[in-house]
């Protein structure tokens, strides 16, 4: 079964706590929640959300971020990432 997993990150440790971080997330989970019943109809269901705080985008690709490690593991054909 397809898999719909989010990513989310912030920059750097003064963007942990701000409102990215759950406006990221929130995003995230209001687009499934748009999304839920056509995808659902076609075999996806929801995994999980991933997150890297303080992680550059810029100075460290996403397989070599903590969680982004663990996502790209995870992905498989056909699964969707919502970022």
């Amino acid at each position: 079964m397809p898999k719909v997993y989010g990513y989310t990150r912030v920059s750097d440790e003064l963007q942990i706590d701000g409102p990215s971080m759950d406006t990221q997330h929130y995003s995230i989970l209001k687009w499934w929640n748009d999304n839920k019943q056509s995808l659902t109809e076609m075999g996806y269901e929801f995994a999980v959300v991933f997150t890297d705080p303080a992680q550059s985008a810029v100075k460290i690709n996403l397989k070599d971020r903590p969680q982004g490690k663990i996502l790209m593991a995870a992905l498989r054909r056909a699964d969707l990432l919502v970022a």
